[in-house]
């Protein structure tokens, strides 16, 4: 004897398939036009330089402060790319008596990073100790001891602060000049210790205006990066749901 189950619903199936249809069709059409979440457009390469003495000794301290670099940059969805380090062996570098002897030595759009013990020269005379690094629009820019003198973590901005200057920022132009921006001179802005107080952030340190971000990324120095896009979970969830429907209408199609 055959026990048939009553089921809580009344399954039409006329009804089942063209309602499965339906549903494939709006899981579709979302999928279609649910947004992709783009990686940063922007790129920008970097090649450092260690400068050690004739002898190969006594080497600048080096630290790219990656994730302070990359946390700060993201605000104009800027990638910033760095090559191996190199090193460079010149006790006349090491401590650098004028900046522009540094120079932009690598090939086409890549940007030069000097790490040095000391500077001297960055649009006017310093003395021993006084420069934290220093920046040029023509493609290099340097970093000294001092940076790693700062505090226990470093003072974490000023790589970020200099290649601002390559990419054509000042101190005091396209909104500079509050004390948790990026671009006001080292003096007068209050330096992150925290990634977790860069922008946006925490204490909000490290800021870019909308004005810098544009001047920024219209540097000859960057160019695009790939771009990669990233379905969203909602948008997958939904593809899913979209195959199980069809599934699910093609079942009960052939069940007739």
């Amino acid at each position: 004897m055959t026990t048939h189950r009553q089921l809580p619903f009344a399954l039409n199936s006329s009804w089942w398939p063209a309602r499965a249809g339906i549903t494939v069709l709006a899981a579709a059409a979302l999928l279609l036009s649910a947004p992709a979440q783009a990686l940063p457009t922007k790129q920008v390469t970097i090649q450092p330089w260690q400068v050690c003495d004739d002898a190969g000794s006594n080497c600048a301290t080096t630290s790219l402060f990656a994730d302070f670099t990359t946390k700060i940059w993201a605000q104009a969805d800027l990638v910033v790319n760095f090559l191996g380090i190199q090193q460079v062996n010149s006790s006349a570098r090491l401590n650098e008596n004028a900046f522009a002897d540094l120079g932009h030595v690598s090939a086409g759009s890549i940007i030069d990073l000097w790490f040095v013990h000391d500077l001297f020269d960055c649009g006017g005379t310093f003395g021993p100790g006084e420069l934290y690094g220093c920046g040029t629009a023509s493609g290099w820019f340097a970093v000294t001891q001092e940076v790693f003198d700062f505090s226990l973590v470093g003072r974490v901005d000023t790589l970020s602060h200099e290649l601002g200057h390559v990419l054509g920022l000042g101190h005091s132009d396209f909104g500079a000049g509050g004390n948790d921006n990026l671009m006001t001179s080292g003096g007068s802005r209050v330096i992150a210790q925290a990634l977790g107080d860069v922008n946006p952030d925490g204490l909000g340190l490290e800021k870019l205006t909308a004005a810098q971000i544009t001047e920024a990324r219209s540097s000859s120095f960057t160019s695009l990066a790939p771009t990669v896009t990233v379905p969203e979970p909602g948008t997958m969830a939904l593809a899913g749901l979209a195959l199980l429907g069809l599934g699910l209408a093609r079942r009960t199609s052939t069940a007739r």
